[in-house]
């Protein structure tokens, strides 16, 4: 369990709605915290390793440190666990903060993911029935609705990441200088250009 405060804490609150644990009673801070830095790192080959955690394994010396994508100099040392941003990924936003808000959704729904299959595999003796000759029990429906769930976070996830991601824009395409455009007045090229949004 990671036990000491990162940099995804502002995060546990939104996990706690999606799986709801309104009351703090079903998950702990800590493990809630273990579950968005999982689910950061699960999100990686979907982002491209858009955002790393921090080891102490990765730094190099100062503020240089190890990525999947070669050595990058941080402007600042994050704490162990962090979430930071990979030097050679553009991103659209400016830091702080260090998660692009737009990015939030999907670490909120890998944390829940995380979180459900450690409700259903600690809770697998529950999700049972049993019967005696004066007494019967079944929890089998419990463990369908938190199989839907995850089902459905899951399939949510998926669809944050198919969405659409860019889309052409049309604009007149630069042919040569000097060169007599008149012969092109019936027909002007396009240039295709992809904006990512």
């Amino acid at each position: 369990m990671i036990t000491t405060v990162t940099n995804l804490d502002y995060l546990i609150d939104p996990v706690r709605m999606r799986v709801g644990d309104i009351d703090e009673t079903l998950f702990s801070d800590n493990l809630i915290r273990t579950a968005l830095v999982y689910g950061v790192k699960t999100l990686q080959r979907y982002w491209h390793t858009r955002y790393l955690i921090y080891t102490s394994d990765m730094r190099v010396s100062g503020l240089l440190v190890n990525t999947p994508n070669g050595q990058a100099t941080l402007s600042t040392l994050p704490s162990e666990h962090d979430v930071f941003r990979n030097a050679y990924v553009t991103f659209d936003s400016s830091v702080p903060p260090t998660l692009d808000q737009r990015d939030e959704p999907a670490i909120i729904i890998a944390g829940a993911i995380q979180l459900r299959r450690v409700a259903m595999t600690s809770s697998i003796s529950a999700f049972g029935s049993w019967s005696t000759p004066d007494l019967s029990f079944s929890n089998i429906q419990g463990a369908k609705t938190v199989q839907s769930l995850l089902t459905a976070d899951e399939d949510e996830l998926t669809q944050f990441f198919k969405r659409k991601l860019a889309a052409p824009v049309k604009q007149t395409f630069p042919l040569a200088s000097n060169q007599d455009l008149l012969v092109y007045a019936n027909d002007v090229p396009y240039q295709i250009v992809v904006r990512a949004y």
